[in-house]
């Protein structure tokens, strides 16, 4: 079974019936029953069984907007038999219908067919039609900072985006970030307030009230907040207003968390629009938005079920927020790879900031790489976050390696291996690859090289600068491979990089059999060069250039 939740911190993984129950996951997905056991998968589903003919089915919702939408699979004890599948929209008790009324559900996508990846691609892109997905076509880069840009200078980060927490001066903010050289983005809860605001006191109307008219209160993480009410007419004045206010300031990326909780269930909220569900208060939260900010600026969407952002937000975040600790990036990296279908094709994943510096303090280097190989795999908006701008070197080089993005995600290698694959590749131009090994287990895992490499393939890791060599490859605890793949060209060919996963600022001219290279990065880098059946690695200065033949 494909499990998947419908925001990033819902459980998502392979499921592989009969096996032992997985860890390191909230496992609201199963439920025992009398006579088996029940696994419930929210928005879409792939059921697999490859001994037969048709070996997989899906199903899920290609219009999600008004109701959220379920998919619950019975199997027999020992996990032998599906004896049972059923499917459900939540209602949320919010509708009346009137003698004669009726109610046409949201479509549904069910297919059958070979491989589980291809079904639930093309249940993707029946989606993103339906919606009108946004898929930018730059993704973004840049740092997050959790406070205001104090001392930024253009040394400090790389990418184009800094994004920081809504302050009460967002001209200033912008107008540092801009002096150091790059766009500005602010993050900010644009549809939840704190119960002591202001603007409670001040337009109490706004906000969802209870049956018997108290406040609503959602309670994320940091505590209760009060939600917009987004079909009155004078919370969507305020919300736009308070948008193009941040825009006309300068930002031109905006990061709108907590959005999960505006979906209140109308079985708990008043809405001033009858018949209107937290789903679709959230979906017109995300319409005001979206108009008052304009087409141009990147709205990147955190903590938000997935389903009624699309076809609205650039981006979306795919992972849970992680405290910086291993077992949080782990947790983090399992469930943003198995979202790795939507990049692309509902809009750039963003599956999570690296963390370097004193942001990463609590990490090991092998855990850095586990992360910073995740990230690579999602092919998505690649950010930094340090709490000090004192990023040392090797981690500056680290981060600069993954800007900017692939755009493309990753495939499991094997895609049953439950409950998250070890292996992925990720195919570029030219006959190039990506090869991502992923060891989140406490002891060391040993890989024969047949297992992930085609004939005749190359590997270089791009985090070591060295060639992999001819025996198994080692992968520590913790740690993370990123190896870049290909084939030997007919005359001189470069087949590894250190300065960036898909070779960015290496100028490369082939003449005949030869190759001029040149490094247009401000740092030294490692390339592997393949000439007359051997390869050999060499140190390339910022801005020298060399012939290899």
């Amino acid at each position: 079974l494909w499990l998947h939740g419908r925001s990033a911190k819902d459980d998502a993984l392979v499921r592989v019936l009969g096996e032992a129950i997985e860890t390191d996951y909230a496992g609201t997905y199963r439920q025992a029953l009398d006579d088996g056991t029940r696994y419930v998968s929210q928005e879409v589903v792939v059921l697999s069984v490859p001994a037969q003919g048709q070996p997989s089915l899906i199903v899920g919702c290609i219009e999600p907007g008004r109701f959220f939408f379920d998919i619950s699979i019975d199997v027999s004890a020992g996990e032998f038999e599906t004896t049972k599948i059923a499917l459900s929209f939540d209602l949320e008790g919010a509708l009346e219908l009137a003698p004669g009324e009726s109610l046409t559900l949201p479509a549904l996508h069910v297919r059958e067919g070979g491989e589980p990846l291809g079904l639930i691609e093309g249940f993707a892109d029946a989606a993103a039609e339906k919606r009108g997905a946004r898929v930018p076509e730059t993704l973004p880069t840049g740092l997050r900072l959790p406070g205001a840009p104090q001392s930024l200078t253009a040394a400090s980060t790389s990418g184009k985006y800094v994004v920081v927490p809504r302050s009460d001066d967002p001209l200033v903010d912008c107008a540092r970030i801009r002096e150091a050289g790059f766009e500005p983005g602010v993050a900010f809860a644009p549809l939840t307030l704190a119960q002591s605001s202001n603007v409670i006191a001040e337009h109490p109307e706004m906000f969802l009230k209870t049956a018997s008219e108290d406040l609503y209160q959602a309670d994320p993480v940091n505590g209760p907040v009060a939600v917009l009410d987004c079909t009155n007419p004078a919370a969507a004045e305020w919300l736009a207003a308070t948008v193009r206010g941040l825009v006309e300031a300068g930002n031109t990326y905006l990061e709108l968390t907590g959005l999960g909780s505006a979906a209140a269930p109308a079985n708990l909220a008043v809405y001033t629009e009858a018949g209107t569900t937290g789903p679709a208060n959230l979906r017109r939260g995300l319409e005001i938005i979206r108009e008052a900010a304009g087409d141009e600026v990147f709205l990147l969407a955190s903590d938000c079920p997935f389903g009624p952002a699309l076809g609205l937000v650039d981006g979306m975040r795919t992972s849970p927020a992680s405290d910086g600790s291993w077992p949080s990036v782990r947790q983090a990296m399992a469930l943003a790879l198995q979202r790795n279908w939507m990049n692309g094709r509902w809009w750039a994943n963003d599956a999570g900031s690296l963390a370097a510096g004193a942001s990463g303090a609590e990490l090991s280097d092998a855990e850095v790489r586990f992360l910073a190989t995740g990230i690579a795999l999602s092919g998505g908006a690649v950010f930094a976050a340090d709490e000090g701008l004192t990023i040392p070197l090797e981690q500056r080089e680290l981060v600069m390696s993954l800007m900017p993005s692939t755009g493309i995600a990753a495939r499991p290698d094997d895609p049953g291996d439950g409950p998250v694959p070890f292996a992925w590749r990720v195919t570029l131009e030219d006959g190039r690859s990506l090869i991502g090994l992923l060891n989140g287990t406490d002891h060391t895992t040993w890989v024969a090289q047949s297992q992930f490499l085609s004939p005749g393939e190359i590997a270089f890791n791009a985090w070591t600068g060295t060639l992999a060599g001819m025996g198994d490859v080692r992968v520590n605890p913790h740690d993370g491979l990123l190896f870049q793949v290909s084939l030997p060209g007919r005359g001189a060919r470069v087949t590894g990089d250190s300065g960036h996963i898909a070779m960015a600022d290496l100028a490369q001219r082939e003449v005949s059999a030869r190759v001029q290279v040149r490094n247009d990065r401000s740092y030294p880098r490692t390339i592997a060069v393949s000439a007359r059946r051997n390869t050999t690695v060499y140190t390339l200065k910022s801005g020298e250039y060399r012939w290899f033949d």
